[in-house]
């Protein structure tokens, strides 16, 4: 049987941090296999309280969906396991942070509301009945994904479920009975009622916490994001460093020697946190360990990198730190205590390095196997409620032509073939019509695959099902030029990988993304014949937009007639966009096509020809960063 370890290669890099876990020699090594047994050599500890000095260990992941990992074979749960057990056999001081987005979106989800999750998350320590004392995880916009007061007590059963703690600093639940009562969207965040609705008396959510780790009482508090507000919440506080310096402030009089924030927020937000408001008395967190950015990164309180993802950084200033998207690249933090400074921010050094969880790190054996066990459970029921031959979701439906690319460091910040072939999809969606759109607009975030399919592999009908992880039904509106040339400009804003990017069709725009800039310019016009035409912002286009754009979600209210006029009131530039199509249907349209239906039976008519799905870069977004690299571009800088 073979040797259950982390790969050299991370072994190295926590060998630099003083993360060593391999033993010295004469002591044994616990391994997922080889658990520890009466009378083994015990294995000498490198945290705690030595040499005046105070360590601990934080492994954080964030923005994990996926219990199985990525399908070509990177991340998941049993990996991060098998990390976690060798970062505790030399150290009994190991934190383990989630910073949100577990709970959906993903495949098993649909079916099983995040149920597979938590029951994965719970096996993290190695037992599948104790509580986790020293794993605590904050919500995510997507843990809202299931909103109505409905959906309430499936939030609840699934942090009941949850063997570790939830974080909640800002946010306040509705009063039990009242979840139909409209909020104030405007005004200040009420006070926490008596009887909410998900009622931390009786789970496991907290407001903060301060638990001892290594010697040292170690606070912890959390910030989530406001982009998604269930019906069942009152309110998600978005004063970020007002609240956070009220919390640190707090956690510090109350005797924290370090102060943690776990925070579901865009990097520049987490950068705020540690800047703060200007306040000379501002008491700021000793580390905003982050998610929501679905990018590795290390980042000070101007935003700045910190030397990059890794391998190591080491430092002894504040800084924001967050993993990659579905835990194919998590954060290991040794933090060292040389002066607590009761009440203040301490003499703190941490060393950060990024371990990527690929096919090198080989998954903890009793979580692979429980994983496995609801992939196969799974499966059964998918193939049945769909009425499919058993094994559907691996049937082969096309091969691959060329590199499709999907992963979200690309389809999230560039233009990429697969991401325009399935905008070009929701134009033939409509090519019956008598007056069919001509421009075709996707937000990246709902195209959610992450990662690229090879020449030469065949597409199943699990990573179609996997790449849309929502619903992507189709709406057409008409707007005028200026509506899709804010759309574009929304699109560009904050060039950081996130889901509001744009993949497109029928319009082509140069990015000038070089020297901290991310700006769009000479957004053009494609028509039948190719030919490019500079956009008119008077003229009226026909546009294809998933629905969940035409609601004026992920910042798009240029899209959304009702955003639009309410914009309009205090935003003399949102008076020049105009909108014709109300949305929702005020005259009880038929909802449009579904994307994913639609996408599905393209594929099969293409091997039904013979042919391979090969789809061409078509030069739509021209970046500048890959300008010069010889990157064909329909619009130059």
């Amino acid at each position: 049987m073979s040797r259950r370890s982390i790969p050299s290669a991370a072994l190295t890099l926590v060998g630099v941090l003083g993360l060593a876990c391999e033993p010295a020699a004469g002591e044994s090594s616990i391994t997922p296999e080889q658990p520890p047994v009466a009378g083994a050599p015990v294995v000498a500890q490198v945290c705690g309280e030595q040499d005046g000095q105070w360590r601990f260990r934080i492994l954080h992941i964030n923005d994990v969906y996926r219990i199985e990992g990525l399908l070509d074979g990177r991340g998941g749960v049993a990996r991060i396991r098998s990390l976690r057990t060798q970062l505790e056999a030399d150290c009994d001081a190991v934190l383990v942070t989630h910073a949100g987005d577990a709970l959906f979106p993903s495949l098993l989800s649909r079916k099983y509301l995040g149920e597979q999750m938590v029951d994965a998350l719970n096996l993290l320590d190695g037992d599948p009945e104790r509580p986790d004392p020293r794993m605590f995880a904050t919500f995510g916009n997507h843990e809202f994904d299931k909103d109505s007061c409905d959906d309430a007590g499936t939030l609840a059963a699934r942090v009941e479920q949850s063997q570790f703690s939830w974080l909640a600093t800002n946010v306040v639940w509705k009063p039990e009975g009242e979840c139909a009562t409209p909020s104030d969207a405007h005004g200040p965040c009420p006070s926490p009622p008596a009887s909410p609705i998900i009622d931390p008396a009786r789970a496991n959510i907290l407001p903060h916490e301060l638990i001892t780790l290594g010697g040292l009482q170690v606070g912890l508090y959390s910030l989530m994001t406001d982009t998604k507000r269930p019906d069942y919440v009152a309110c998600i506080d978005t004063r970020y460093i007002e609240r956070s310096h009220e919390t640190v402030a707090m956690l510090r009089s109350q005797g924290a020697d370090v102060v943690l924030a776990l925070t579901h927020l865009d990097a520049r937000n987490d950068a705020s946190l540690l800047a703060g408001d200007g306040r000379e008395d501002y008491a700021r967190p000793d580390l905003v360990l982050g998610g929501h950015d679905h990018t590795a990164m290390t980042r000070d309180e101007h935003n700045v990198e910190l030397g990059g993802a890794g391998p190591i950084i080491e430092a002894a200033q504040p800084a924001v730190i967050k993993g990659d998207a579905d835990a194919v690249k998590v954060r290991v933090i040794e933090v060292s205590i040389t002066d607590k400074r009761p009440g203040e921010a301490p003499d703190m050094r941490w060393t950060a390095s990024t371990v990527e969880l690929d096919d090198s790190v080989e998954p903890d054996p009793q979580l692979a196997e429980r994983v496995a066990a609801w992939l196969s459970k799974h499966e059964q029921w998918f193939c049945q409620a769909t009425t499919q031959p058993p094994g559907c979701l691996t049937a082969e439906l096309v091969e691959a032509g060329t590199t499709l690319v999907a992963e979200e460091n690309e389809i999230r910040m560039y233009e990429t073939n697969l991401g325009s072939w399935i905008a070009d999809q929701m134009l033939r969606s409509f090519a019956g019509e008598a007056n069919p759109p001509t421009i075709a607009l996707i937000n990246s975030g709902s195209l959610r695959l992450n990662q690229t399919i090879s020449a030469g592999a065949f597409i199943t009908q699990q990573i179609v099902e996997e790449l849309f992880a929502y619903r992507t039904e189709l709406t057409v509106l008409e707007v005028n030029g200026y509506a899709l040339r804010k759309a574009i400009e929304r699109s560009v804003e904050g060039w950081e990988a996130g889901g509001h990017w744009l993949q497109l069709s029928g319009i082509a725009f140069y990015h000038a993304n070089l020297a901290g800039r991310s700006e769009a310019r000479s957004p053009s016009v494609i028509n039948a014949n190719g030919e490019l035409t500079l956009l008119d912002d008077k003229q009226r286009y026909r546009v294809v937009v998933p629905t969940f754009l035409a609601q004026g979600n992920d910042g798009y209210w240029m899209l959304n007639r009702e955003l639009v006029e309410q914009r309009a009131k205090r935003d003399a530039d949102a008076k020049r966009v105009e909108v014709v199509t109300r949305y929702p249907g005020a005259d009880g349209a038929a909802p449009g096509p579904d994307l994913k239906t639609f996408v599905l039976e393209q594929l099969r008519e293409l091997d039904g020809r013979g042919e391979a799905l090969s789809p061409q870069l078509a030069g739509r977004i021209c970046s500048a960063d890959r300008q010069a690299a010889g990157l064909a571009c329909l619009v130059a800088g």
